[in-house]
């Protein structure tokens, strides 16, 4: 449903729904790619909107740089405005899910093992709302650490799941934390519908013209070439565009391999492909 590397823009709001506090684009500590988001206190968090689904999957890179201060939530689950279940971690590390907030909700379990602090691990969590036969799985690094089952996962008392926020939601003060590659998924369908597993996010821009170029070079200093019209980072706006008002005319592009451009990254099987336009009619 949903998939960010934070690489590709400068500012939170521009890709999601509502940014709280004062998340932002760090280029200091990426999981991959060159850049995460940064949190540094509570209630500073990211929110991404999907279309209602009992069942939703999320995973994100997390590294909180010292030891957590309480409990820090990590991915919470949204009904509205409302908390169906957050997931996170307590002072020690080990992971935590509540019916509700970290904060404020009802405990619904902790994870025998802990992960550490200081680097970066991969939580993934899956949880399915309902009143009486709710889920909740949470795995770290690919390694089941929580699974909860027949339990009610739903405060807001509907089957659903309306939005992911993740960031320091409840929880989290006075810490340094960075995210990095998240994603959303459902279990509909036949594939992406459980775990990916540990994932990297990886961001591609355009590095030439691909066969049909039909589009007119437009800005305030045009480029040279269709494609260096379109590939800046993050994204100049009037400065460089490519522009068009016929139907069907098209502009086609090339892109590096990604072996090429993350050559230090072992690349495994490739889940998805997301296309990001940003683009504005006059």
């Amino acid at each position: 449903l949903f998939a960010d590397s934070f690489d590709l823009y400068s500012m939170l709001a521009q890709k999601y729904d509502v940014v709280n506090g004062a998340a932002t684009i760090s280029s200091s500590n990426p999981r991959t790619g060159a850049q995460s988001m940064k949190t540094t206190t509570s209630n500073q968090w990211v929110q991404k909107n999907i279309a209602l689904n009992q069942t939703v999957i999320a995973g994100i890179g997390f590294d909180l740089v010292a030891g957590a201060v309480g409990n820090t939530s990590i991915i919470s689950f949204m009904d509205g405005n409302i908390d169906q279940v957050s997931v996170g971690t307590d002072g020690s590390g080990h992971l935590i899910a509540y019916r509700g907030g970290v904060a404020t909700g009802v405990l619904l379990g902790t994870s025998v093992a802990a992960m550490s602090f200081g680097t970066y691990h991969y939580i993934e969590a899956k949880v399915k709302a309902n009143t009486v036969s709710g889920t909740v799985d949470v795995h770290v690094d690919g390694i089941s650490f929580l699974s909860l089952a027949g339990i009610n996962t739903s405060f807001s008392g509907m089957p659903q799941i309306g939005s992911v926020i993740s960031g320091t939601l409840n929880g989290g003060t006075g810490n340094t934390i960075y995210w990095d590659d998240f994603y959303i998924c459902d279990s509909n369908g036949s594939f992406n519908n459980t775990f990916l597993g540990p994932t990297s996010i990886l961001a591609l821009l355009p590095t030439g013209n691909g066969s049909t170029d039909q589009w007119t070079i437009g800005g305030s200093a045009p480029a040279g070439t269709n494609w260096q019209s379109v590939n800046e980072n993050p994204p100049n706006d009037g400065v460089t565009f490519v522009d068009d008002g016929t139907v069907g005319h098209i502009d086609r592009y090339t892109f590096p391999s990604i072996a090429s451009a993350y050559p230090t990254l072992t690349i495994g099987s490739i889940s998805g492909v997301v296309v990001n336009l940003r683009a504005e009619i006059d």
